[in-house]
């Protein structure tokens, strides 16, 4: 098998055991519900998962007709017991929860969401901003907003608890800001063309899922490129990276000093990475002639390989769900199209966990969803 998407040395892990592959027998004309997965982080006690999907909400739509429009936080026990909704809709009205963390000690979780609507020059808009509420899913509070038509996105906590980083994009700022654990803002890290090699054409950067290292004096981040192409020219296929840069100190504009870890030929084929708490790698997925697998790339750039081979298992792991570490480091979790049988024209994610000490894989089992 080729292995365009990645410059480096790829070595397969071990060798995984069948689940019971999906159905084929689908049909155009069949009901589908998609029941996504779009973020997983652990609990620190390394016994329950938060995760965010549009489980019982698939046929919410948007103004526009597209679905999945609603998303909410679950929580769940490793063993797959315990599963429970902690965020909800408003009567009628829907919101999009994503991109959970929990604080290390255990009482709060930051996610982001697009609950508040903000005016802007264009009219009323969802942007997404951060916010906060109990392990519980209560005392949920907003703490950034919106300012000159900024989203802020994929919040992480420093391994000490004492800080956040997230990502902003808006129309004169786009970065990564660095705050309190209240959502004071303390520093930045300013983003730029030159953070990431590739084609000319591409004449902005964009920052995604941040995360600390270990020893919390340093971020890593999935950087991809983007920029209109020449007139009568085809799109920009977008180069990617995985870079690391120091946490500012205090409160800068200033370029932060950045090295790239990880190049790729797209943004297509790279998802973002997470760090171990414990050791010095980056877990991501990176996918690969239709398939996404879980890698792992030391902090120092060198040697990234390959942990899974998804393929065979007839599973793709979601490219643009970060991989969450088990606060010990020993098991990686991730989301992947389910391999139970299903109905025809039914899809569905399910949380799977690597253990790294042997590269067993294993399903949390959960009940499906309802009938449609």
């Amino acid at each position: 098998m080729s292995m365009n998407c990645i410059i480096g040395t790829l070595v397969l892990a071990h060798a995984l055991s069948l689940p019971t592959p999906l159905r084929d027998d689908d049909t155009d004309n069949a009901p589908v519900r998609w029941t996504h997965v779009s973020s997983i982080a652990w609990s620190p006690s390394g016994r329950e998962l938060v995760f965010a999907t549009d489980r019982g909400y698939e046929k919410v739509t948007d103004l526009r007709g597209r679905s999945p429009a609603a998303r909410y936080l679950w929580r769940v026990r490793s063993d797959g017991t315990g599963l429970r909704q902690i965020t909800f809709p408003d009567g009628p009205v829907h919101y999009s929860d994503s991109n959970a963390r929990w604080s290390p000690d255990g009482r709060t979780i930051v996610f982001d969401s697009d609950r508040d609507p903000t005016d802007t020059a264009q009219g009323t808009a969802r942007l997404r901003q951060i916010h906060l509420c109990d392990a519980d899913g209560g005392n949920l509070r907003q703490i950034t907003d919106a300012a000159n038509g900024r989203s802020n996105r994929e919040p992480c906590w420093s391994p000490d608890g004492r800080r956040l980083a997230w990502v902003t994009i808006g129309f004169n700022r786009t970065g990564i800001a660095v705050a309190d654990a209240g959502g004071k803002e303390i520093a930045w890290v300013r983003v730029t063309p030159r953070h990431v090699p590739g084609r000319r054409d591409c004449d902005s950067v964009l920052p995604w899922d941040p995360c600390w290292t270990a020893d919390g004096k340093f971020l890593v981040y999935r950087t991809t490129r983007m920029g209109d192409p020449p007139k009568g020219h085809k799109p920009v296929v977008a180069p990617a990276g995985l870079s690391i840069c120091p946490v500012p100190a205090e409160a800068s504009t200033d370029e932060a000093r950045l090295r790239v870890l990880a190049t790729f030929e797209d943004d297509f084929g790279l998802g973002g990475g997470t760090c171990s708490p414990v050791g010095q790698d980056v877990a991501f997925v990176c996918r690969d002639e239709g398939y996404a697998d879980l890698w792992l790339c030391p902090l120092d750039g060198s040697g990234q390989r390959r942990l899974t081979d998804l393929r065979s298992l007839r599973l793709s792991a979601r490219q643009r769900v970060c991989p969450a570490w088990s606060p010990d480091g020993a098991v990686i979790a991730f989301a992947a199209q389910s391999g139970r049988s299903l109905p025809p024209g039914t899809y569905e994610d399910g949380i799977w966990l690597y253990r790294l000490s042997d590269g067993e894989i294993k399903e949390i089992p959960m009940p499906p969803p309802g009938p449609l």
